[in-house]
This record gives structure tokens, C-alpha cells and sequence, in this order.
């Protein structure tokens, strides 16, 4: 019994050390603070290929949100990558249709996992997401 608490003590350790390891990409935006009307570019360069590699589907996804919430505009923005090479340098226009909510927005680039398979095949349905990376910007 005690082998088995070490293993698994070992086992979520080892779990938590990569996923420390790989989180903690340098992510930035601009500008840092903005009108309502403004474009902000969010910048990184990609840990890991993302698409379709072997039998999973990676996708990096942009999302930024405020707690600031008023009738009219936009709280709440989440966006995809476009498929990416291993350490190519991305960039993510966020825009909002009906105009940002003045506030400051938190921001995570995230990488969602899951398993491609052939059509009418059983597949297994799970996704991981992993936050890679945090931001934060300004809208007056």
C-alpha cells in the first residue's frame, strides 16, 4: 500500500513538474491600453507544433475578459490560432465588434488537446487544456 501512495505521489509530481515546465510562455499585447474601438495584437512564439500531429489535435486559443460588464459592448473575447511551427513567432488580433468594456482585461493563451479519429470510428471525447501563458491590457 505504501508503493502505491509513492508511485502515485511520484507520478503527480512528475505530472505537475511538466506542466510547470511548459506553462510560463512570455506572451504580450499592444498596446498595453486602448480606446473601445481598438485592435490589440497578442504576441508569443509557439512552445510546441500545433494542428494535427500523429493522432491529437492541438490548438492554441487567445482569450481576455474583464470584469467590467456594461450593456453594448464586449466583456468577454476568445479567439483560435492559426496551426503554428515549434518557435514560430504568432500573432492574434483581438478585436471586438461592438466596442471593449472600459476595464483592464486578463488575458491566458490556453492549448487545448484531443484526439483525432477516423469518421464513424468510437473515439474517446476528452480535451486538456493548459494554460501556457497570462497578459493583461487597458481599455479606457
Amino acid at each position: 500500500m505504501r508503493q502505491r501512495s509513492l508511485a502515485l505521489a511520484g507520478l503527480l509530481l512528475l505530472l505537475g513538474a511538466s506542466a510547470a515546465a511548459a506553462a510560463g510562455i512570455r506572451v504580450s499585447v499592444t498596446p498595453h491600453a486602448a480606446a473601445s474601438t481598438s485592435t490589440f495584437m497578442v504576441s508569443y512564439v509557439a512552445p510546441t507544433k500545433t494542428g494535427v500531429v500523429g493522432s491529437k489535435r492541438i490548438r492554441d486559443e487567445v482569450r481576455a475578459q474583464t470584469g467590467s460588464v456594461s450593456a453594448g459592448c464586449q466583456s468577454l473575447k476568445a479567439q483560435f490560432v492559426p496551426a503554428a511551427q515549434r518557435g514560430q513567432h504568432v500573432r492574434v488580433a483581438l478585436r471586438a465588434g461592438t466596442g471593449w468594456c472600459s476595464g483592464t482585461y486578463s488575458g491566458k493563451l490556453v492549448e487545448l488537446v484531443s484526439l483525432v479519429c477516423p469518421p464513424e470510428a468510437m473515439c474517446p471525447q476528452y480535451l486538456r487544456i493548459r494554460t501556457l501563458g497570462t497578459f493583461t491590457f487597458v481599455v479606457d
